[in-house]
């Protein structure tokens, strides 16, 4: 027969072990919550499941370095530094890159991120082509042949990002690269249009649009 003073330190010891059981599960729930709520597991992952990788940048005609130019890669970017270098960390496998710079014209990569050590990859950047022309007109309705204000201009399918708007008196200006060029005119409660112009350096192009109401 188990004697009472027994039996209550039985029942005590029973108790302390299923708080003891309760607090390390609650302090488990709480470091969970804690990993996940400061991204403490998603840096493991990461740091288990990624590499370091150089680039080296320069300019495919001088073969000088590209200071200050970006690698980006899911969000993430780094600069490289006066030397054209940079280091970035990522994921094993199949990765995209892009490389950007002042006055050159971006350039993807497909790159197969390995473990351990990851060779150099060296990246050549082609400068943009120089807007030495000059693109410039009238936009008008094709009904009224009103002229037609604020009208968006864009130069597309080119690595040269180059804007305008027409005036009042529907006029625009915009500078381009030498060559056939694509301009796009877009204005609400109109249709988008798409107009292949030859541009010259040195020299100003002068066109007409009209656009159709939608």
């Amino acid at each position: 027969m188990v004697a009472p003073e027994q039996l209550k330190f039985s029942v005590r010891s029973l108790i302390q072990k299923q708080k003891l059981g309760i607090s390390a599960f609650v302090l488990l729930l709480l470091f969970i919550a804690w990993g996940v709520q400061f991204g403490f597991f998603g840096r493991i992952n990461r740091a288990l499941n990624s590499a370091d990788v150089s680039f080296y940048i320069s300019d495919s005609q001088s073969s000088f370095a590209i200071a200050g130019a970006t690698v980006e890669s899911k969000g993430l970017e780094f600069k490289t530094d006066v030397q054209g270098l940079t280091t970035v960390n990522l994921m094993i496998g199949n990765q995209k890159v892009s490389i950007t710079a002042e006055k050159y014209i971006k350039k993807e990569l497909n790159l197969v991120v390995k473990r351990g050590n990851n060779e150099t990859v060296n990246v050549l950047l082609n400068k943009l082509p120089a807007t030495n022309a000059v693109i410039s007109g009238v936009v008008v309705d094709s009904a009224t042949q009103g002229p037609l204000a604020a009208v968006e201009i864009e130069l597309v399918n080119s690595p040269v990002a180059s804007r305008a708007n027409s005036d009042q008196e529907g006029n625009f200006s915009i500078k381009v690269p030498d060559g056939k060029q694509i301009l796009e005119f877009s204005l609400e409660g109109y249709n988008r249009q798409k107009q292949e112009i030859e541009a010259k350096t040195g020299k100003n192009t002068i066109v007409r649009i009209e656009l159709n109401p939608s």
